[in-house]
């Protein structure tokens, strides 16, 4: 399991987030109930660069205005 005992499965930048969530469930479930599958994939979006290219693109407008601003 994991560290809190919960999987993640809803994709908070998605617009689908339910659907996918939904056949995410699904494949689990599905996983779950067949023994004779014996291994279940399921990719997770990484958040982390998502974050990271949040930030650069949305601070380095910024301090661009600013150094516009101040003459430096």
């Amino acid at each position: 399991m994991t560290e809190y005992d919960e999987i993640p499965i809803q994709d908070a930048f998605s617009a689908s987030s339910e659907l996918v969530a939904t056949q995410k469930v699904d494949r689990i479930n599905n996983f779950l109930n067949n023994p004779e599958q014996m291994s279940l994939k399921i990719l997770q979006y990484p958040h982390f660069l998502v974050s990271f290219f949040g930030i650069i693109f949305v601070s380095l407008p910024i301090l661009l205005l600013v150094s516009i601003l101040l003459g430096v």
